[in-house]
């Protein structure tokens, strides 16, 4: 649930960013433009490590193009770290609770800027089922360069065949329903028991 004064710093956000360009966001470069949006304009620490963008609030920052179709990347992870260590002692549960989505025209100029809470269990739940069936499937075969996900709400997948690290992904479609789901009311009506 977002609180009163996460609105409230959001709307600030919103006062200070909403307008601004960034550069293309290929190889993330308009998302470390937000981050470095959020240090100089709003005066919001970022944090350029292990953990969430924003740890004093658990908040992540993600960009991205309003017509952009693609899968979304939660997280980038080393196959060994995947296997040792379960959904909610990740990376992919830190930064995927709570984020801070800037969405942009096609001229790359920030258009919204949004709260999403995906902290509720109904929703965890999917991510982590999706998260701990690819673990099984790299305990299996630490050297797949995608995990199957028919079923599942994400997968990992090696983006760069450089690097030995996989990004845990949600393919847009699935994405966009969870962001439905944080729009709805249902968290406020229903207890959930998984």
């Amino acid at each position: 649930m977002i609180t009163s004064t996460e609105t409230l710093v959001l709307n600030i956000i919103r006062h200070h960013l909403l307008g601004h360009q960034l550069p293309s966001n290929i190889n993330g470069f308009a998302g470390r433009a937000c981050e470095d949006l959020l240090e100089t304009k709003v005066g919001i620490k970022i944090n350029r490590g292990y953990g969430c963008d924003i740890p004093e609030v658990g908040w992540e920052v993600k960009a991205r193009k309003g017509t952009a179709t693609s899968a979304q990347t939660v997280a980038t992870l080393r196959p060994e770290t995947i296997i040792d260590t379960p959904f909610k002692q990740s990376l992919i549960y830190l930064k995927i609770r709570k984020q801070l989505r800037f969405t942009t025209n096609d001229l790359d100029v920030i258009i919204a800027v949004d709260l999403c809470d995906f902290d509720q269990p109904q929703i965890l739940e999917l991510i982590e089922s999706a998260y701990e069936h690819g673990r099984s499937l790299l305990k299996k075969n630490p050297h797949l360069s995608y995990t199957p996900y028919e079923g599942y709400w994400g997968y990992f997948e090696k983006t760069k065949k450089d690097r030995p690290e996989l990004d845990f992904r949600l393919a847009d479609g699935q994405m966009e329903k969870l962001l439905a789901m944080t729009a709805s009311t249902f968290q406020n009506i229903f207890q959930y028991d998984n």
